[in-house]
């Protein structure tokens, strides 16, 4: 999961350096002005190992590169993964710290707040595999869309084991959505696709589509869930001998899984 997080912290330096440079420009060499880059992202709750990844990324390069971050000062703003608080964050960032620069990590999160920092015309990074984040947008710069090579690598995994017949389990969530999204457009021939059951990201109880996904019998079910349901789905599913291969996303990275 580490690696992921060195396009973002490079996304932004490069952004940071340049900017950088226009303010020494405007201030001179010897001035104290800092560059300044808000973070918007969970450091804590379900998925709070992806904010802290990001946060140590960034920690080990100002320790690695003092030269470098001598004057570009990182305020992180802790918003679990609630989209209010990732508002709130965000003109708090703009209207009192004075930010210079916002990156922001997620779907949920860059299609809210990609409208308002394109409004204000305040330079956004956004870790975001959803193109209509950026689309049509001077200030937004979305680098990450790798859902549909990941899930290509998916479905021919599957194929090459003669997994066809795929049931998925598919909690409400932005980026699980785009993900489910990718493999429906990069299904292999003679491979099939349903969706055994819609769930709200928060419910815990996952009897009922693993009682479906036994009973139809697939070849293989996809856990598409968050953090937290995931470990759930696997003692649910043991307690009721659910025996079918299982695949997911990079959500089953989280070390609270």
């Amino acid at each position: 999961m580490r690696l992921r997080f060195v396009a973002p912290l490079i996304a932004v330096l490069v952004l940071a350096v340049l900017l950088l440079h226009n303010l020494q420009q405007e201030f001179g060499r010897g001035s104290a002005a800092h560059f300044k880059v808000g973070v918007i992202v969970p450091l804590t709750g379900s998925l709070g190992d992806y904010g802290m990844a990001i946060y140590n990324s960034i920690e080990l390069a100002k320790r690695d590169r003092p030269e470098v971050f001598d004057r570009v000062q990182f305020i992180f703003e802790d918003v679990q993964y609630d989209t209010k608080s990732a508002i709130s964050a965000f003109h708090n960032l703009r209207q009192l710290q004075k930010i210079d620069l916002v990156y922001v990590w997620g779907v949920t999160f860059c299609k809210a707040l990609a409208p308002l920092a394109e409004a204000v015309r305040l330079p956004m990074v956004g870790q975001c595999i959803d193109q209509e984040a950026a689309s049509g947008r001077h200030f937004i710069l979305r680098f990450m869309n790798y859902s549909s090579e990941y899930m290509l690598v998916q479905a021919e995994y599957l194929k090459q084991r003669g997994l066809n017949r795929i049931g998925i389990i598919l909690a409400d969530n932005s980026y699980l959505e785009e993900m489910y999204t990718a493999l429906v457009e990069n299904l292999l021939p003679g491979q099939r696709l349903e969706i055994i059951e819609r769930i709200p990201i928060t419910d815990m109880d996952l009897r009922t589509p693993i009682s479906k996904a036994k009973f139809v019998e697939y070849d293989a079910v996809g856990v598409f869930l968050g953090p937290g349901q995931i470990s759930q789905f696997y003692r649910q599913a043991r307690e009721q001998s659910l025996s079918t291969p299982t695949f997911g996303t990079n959500f089953f990275e989280s070390l609270s899984e």
